[in-house]
């Protein structure tokens, strides 16, 4: 037995064993070569502790076998696939664990890949393209030795830059100059400051030639607008390349307007005033997509209609805006207003306009069914419901409704209209009407009907409370096995996909 122990000694420290390093070709062949000894030496414990008696010797092989056997599962562990994985496979499980985000949106710190394993933990440091996103929210709490760590995990991977400050303390101070020192890495940059930080931003100008993505929001300060030839401004964001879409929040606590390269812009989100707005978007002509939200009603005053020649998609809050605009290239509209008459107008005004996304709220069926025969293009439909509304669905559902008139006579709204949304803010309907418009569309003939075949209806329940009886739910899934595709959200999940109608 004693040549046998010793041809199963351990030829790995303990401490490589418990690193989780992998192994190379060569040490993974010794670690078979002592597992395939273990295992022999394993069967000569086995038969000599069957043929002792109770008592000392018996416990002594007793150990030794559980000592052994301890040691041989180490090393199958040691050679396992799982550890011969290379790094580069390792990483991208890592962020494959990730929940998906878009390009312009962040994610979370994954601290939580250090406790896998010590080779893991080790591969997660290694991994920049993890550790790209840096979230602080609460700067004036916000350890600095925190960011340190992300920049330094981070390399010089591009990263994405999301900092609020709502205080102004000598930490805000040292954070936004530490972020402001690598703004050569930002493609993302969502920034909440007050006016009196607006300085430390100066070196940015012409030092951010990978950001794409920007938000801005500074807050108003009233001792700074009283004094505001006390701090020295600059435009940082004048120079930025490769930046097309801009998110501006709120700029009313600066003193002047914010320079940005807005003529290569195709995307921009803008909260605040009409004349603001008016003024930003007249140095736009290339923007593609648009979200207005109106902090005022519009002024009645006339001022010279702003054109945007390439303009496909459009959110704004206040239908009556649209009285001055030209957009002959638009294709898609969420707008929020009762009355329809500037869409109308709109419409007349640019005879080119070939709508394919028509998304609406506070508008009443009447006037939904007035802009749809104005707008026979429309493929899409969302109609967002609200509890004060007062429609609950009944005259909008039977506008919807395809009639036969008889004969192979048929009538009906919105004729090429192939997908219906209904998002309900703690509204409801009347189902059975709604199941009846749904199939109404879904079963047209070939022949002899005015409008095409439906193919999606999704249902946006933002109370969470989905109360399709089963009489319901079973028509639809009759409908859904045919073929058509039918979507019923709840909760935050219908609450996110109403958001996204902005744009």
């Amino acid at each position: 037995m004693s040549d046998a122990m010793i041809s199963v000694r351990p030829p790995f420290t303990e401490e490589l064993l418990q690193s989780s390093q992998r192994l190379s070709a060569s040490e993974i062949a010794i670690a078979g070569q002592f597992i395939s000894a273990g295992e022999h030496c394993l069967s000569y414990f086995n038969a000599a502790i069957a043929r002792s008696s109770p008592g000392v010797e018996l416990d002594e092989l007793t150990q030794q076998r559980e000592d052994i056997t301890q040691q041989v599962l180490q090393y199958k562990n040691a050679i396992r696939c799982i550890r011969r994985l290379p790094p580069e496979i390792i990483s991208k499980f890592l962020a494959f664990t990730l929940p998906y985000v878009e390009p312009d949106s962040f994610g979370e710190t994954p601290w939580h890949l250090g406790h896998i394993c010590r080779y893991w933990r080790d591969v997660a440091l290694a991994s920049s393209s993890l550790w790209t996103d840096i979230v602080i929210m609460h700067s004036h709490t916000y350890p600095a030795e925190i960011l340190q760590t992300l920049l330094l995990r981070s390399s010089n991977s591009p990263i994405k830059v999301q900092f609020w400050a709502s205080r102004a303390t000598p930490r805000v101070t040292e954070l936004l100059q530490t972020l402001v020192g690598c703004a050569h890495r930002w493609t993302n940059a969502s920034i909440f400051i007050r006016p009196v930080h607006w300085p430390l931003l100066a070196p940015l100008r012409g030092r951010i030639p990978l950001l794409r993505y920007l938000q801005i929001d500074v807050s108003d300060d009233r001792d700074f607008m009283q004094n505001p030839a006390s701090t020295e401004l600059g435009d940082p964001f004048e120079i930025a390349p490769a930046l097309h879409s801009v998110t501006v929040e709120d700029l009313s606590g600066l003193p002047h307007t914010l320079v940005l390269p807005f003529q290569q812009l195709t995307y921009i989100k803008l909260v605040g005033g009409c004349n603001d707005i008016k003024t930003i978007l007249s140095t736009t002509p290339n923007v593609d997509a648009a979200s207005l939200d109106l902090t005022e009603v519009p002024p009645d005053a006339s001022f010279p209609c702003i054109r945007l020649p390439h303009l496909r998609r459009l959110y704004i809050s206040a239908q009556s805006f649209l009285d001055h605009f030209e957009l002959p290239m638009l294709e898609e509209i969420y707008t929020v207003d009762s009355h329809p008459a500037p869409l109308l107008s709109l419409i007349e005004r640019c005879p080119t306009i070939r709508l394919k996304t028509l998304r609406l709220a506070w508008c009443t069926p009447a006037h939904i069914s007035q802009i749809l025969e104005a707008c026979p293009t429309v493929q899409t439909l969302g109609i967002q419901i609200m509890a004060s509304d007062g429609i609950h669905g009944g005259d909008l559902l039977s506008k919807l409704t395809v009639r036969h008139t008889g004969g192979t006579t048929y009538t009906a709204v919105g004729p090429n209209l192939h997908s219906i949304e209904l998002g309900l803010d703690h509204a409801n309907i009347n189902y059975e009407l709604f199941v009846d418009m749904v199939e109404s569309r879904w079963r047209v003939p070939a022949e002899g009907s005015p409008c095409c075949r439906l193919r999606s209806v999704e249902l946006l329940h933002v109370d969470g409370k989905n109360v399709l009886d089963s009489s319901m739910g079973q028509k639809l899934d009759v409908l859904k096995g045919e073929g058509l595709r039918v979507s019923l959200l709840e909760g935050s999940e219908a609450t996110s996909e109403l958001m996204d109608w902005r744009i």
